[in-house]
């Protein structure tokens, strides 16, 4: 669990809300009372959900984004895995969360229950904003995983069982995140 892995790694886990922050005297205030010193300070926002104009998505796709949406996806995994047979998931987009998604989807796999990926990424290659070798490197990883990835396409539709490409080709799914 999160706490073991945290303690593991010699820090410790806070769930409170901030209410303040003292860059002078490199101290964060917390809801509950509580003041930590830091070194650095990193402010992060937490992702939102950007369908992209797409038709049918915010409908038809699972985000992956919180733990809510990870849990939806896992439950729908888990229903799919029970059928025994050959499922479809596709994944929306190549960025650091598409190939997150990738990665956490190849741990599922099994030889009882395979699952077809299909990876879509409108630009022509995974993690656009990254080195052209970490692309390399993923793909050569995905060889022989059973990974189609389809550059420079767009999705133009997402509907209930199917995705619709900007070229007209359709994959049929069994789950869009």
């Amino acid at each position: 669990d999160r706490e073991t892995v945290i303690t593991a790694l010699g820090h410790s886990w806070i769930q409170d809300k901030v209410v303040s922050i003292n860059r002078e005297q490199k101290s964060v205030e917390l809801q509950g009372g509580e003041t930590l010193a830091y070194d650095a300070c990193i402010v992060t926002t937490g992702g939102t959900n950007n369908f992209a104009g797409v038709k049918g998505a915010e409908k038809n796709a699972i985000p992956f984004k919180t733990v809510h949406d990870c849990q939806r996806i896992e439950e729908r995994i888990s229903k799919l895995n029970l059928k025994g047979e050959a499922y479809t998931v596709v994944i929306a987009g190549g960025g650091s969360v598409g190939v997150e998604a990738l990665g956490e989807l190849l741990r599922y796999r099994t030889e009882e229950t395979p699952i077809n990926i299909e990876l879509v990424e409108a630009k022509d290659r995974l993690l656009p904003g990254f080195s052209p070798k970490v692309n390399k490197e993923v793909l050569k990883l995905c060889q022989n995983q059973n990974v189609n990835f389809h550059f420079g396409n767009p999705i133009a539709q997402v509907n209930a069982k199917s995705v619709k490409l900007a070229d007209g080709q359709t994959i049929s799914t069994d789950l869009c995140i």
